[in-house]
């Protein structure tokens, strides 16, 4: 009966994309849908409004009072723009179910768009490559650092390379090129007896000197 005027796009439920129909799950579907039908309905009471008013702003034989012309469309205009607003708040809640199944990078982009006859706008196809030729663009300008090879230094204060690893490590290296020292030759006598022969490693006694006594 209050069919929506065609001359008045803004009352009909923004058409889903054809390029996020293989996102959506059947659910996601459904729950789409709900939604559509609830923005049909206020489609066609702002339509009936929207008729009333005009009724009313085309009395020209003064039927009713002016003063109450007045009021009453006051009234129907306050009831026009609050379904206006839940219409508007119908379809961001259809951006907002629908917005985590696009990737990040595009959906700060179109999450700025105002619905128009499509719910993510009319220029989705153009934001997506946009979006796409920015990123290979950042990736061709991004620097790219040289290699580092850590312990080693590209020069010295004499303009020379040089390694820059710990000192112990070096000494390691270089005791493992000394020969394997025998049991017997591990312990040097600095003063002190030994029970070991220092040149065989064979075992003698150990007879301490007696002390001769000096004649006087």
């Amino acid at each position: 009966m209050y069919e929506i005027p065609t001359n008045l796009v803004e009352l009909t439920p923004p058409k889903l994309n054809v390029e996020l129909g293989p996102l959506l799950k059947k659910q996601d579907q459904n729950t789409d849908s709900s939604h559509v039908e609830v923005q049909r309905q206020v489609g066609k009471g702002l339509s009936a409004l929207g008729k009333g008013i005009s009724l009313l702003l085309g009395d020209t034989e003064n039927v009713v009072s002016m003063n109450f012309k007045v009021n009453l469309l006051s009234s129907l205009s306050d009831s026009a723009q609050i379904l206006s607003n839940v219409f508007h708040r119908v379809s961001v809640t259809r951006k907002n179910l629908l917005s985590p199944l696009i990737n990040k990078n595009v959906k700060d982009l179109v999450d700025k768009t105002p619905p128009t006859e499509f719910l993510f706008g009319s220029d989705l196809v153009e934001k997506i490559k946009t979006v796409k030729s920015v990123e290979t663009l950042s990736r061709e300008l991004k620097l790219t650092k040289p290699g580092y090879i850590p312990g080693i230094r590209s020069q010295n204060r004499g303009g020379m390379s040089q390694h820059t690893g710990s000192s112990s490590q070096t000494v390691l290296n270089l005791n493992s090129q000394r020969p394997v020292r025998r049991v017997g030759e591990a312990r040097l006598s600095r003063g002190l007896p030994s029970k070991f022969n220092r040149e065989d490693g064979r075992r003698v006694k150990y007879t301490p000197r007696k002390e001769q006594r000096r004649r006087v």
